[in-house]
């Protein structure tokens, strides 16, 4: 099936904040924890942009790749397409390459995700 699976708004933002709990209940002393950590905190920052786009357009992108640039693109959220692509770069480096994240990135990766929650909540009904 190629059809992308698609939620509502209140089912992302739901999503991005079950993601946000769940990400501070993790014992992040070992160098798994701070993997999963940070990943999970960059899939919470991807359900807010998706509850963003279904809530401007209807539809939110499938892709990755899309998600970024459609970020890029939008006057209204754009200020958060650094934070987010450097979520997204973390999130990538703790699931691909173990050794490249650390205990200080859980920081780093806490800003991020606050920057684009703080700049696309603006834009979302509660």
């Amino acid at each position: 099936m190629n059809r992308a699976l698609q939620f509502t708004r209140e089912e992302h933002q739901t999503k991005s904040r079950l993601n946000e709990a769940f990400a501070k209940t993790i014992d992040v002393s070992s160098a798994t924890g701070i993997e999963w950590a940070i990943t999970i905190k960059f899939y919470a920052a991807l359900h807010i942009v998706q509850a963003y786009f279904v809530f401007r357009t209807g539809r939110a992108p499938a892709l990755h790749a899309n998600r970024a640039s459609a970020i890029h693109r939008d006057i209204s959220i754009s200020g958060a397409y650094d934070d987010y692509r450097e979520l997204q770069d973390i999130s990538r480096a703790a699931r691909y390459d173990c050794s490249a994240v650390q205990a200080g990135h859980i920081k780093f990766a806490d800003d991020c995700f606050a920057t684009v929650k703080s700049v696309v909540g603006l834009h979302l009904p509660a």
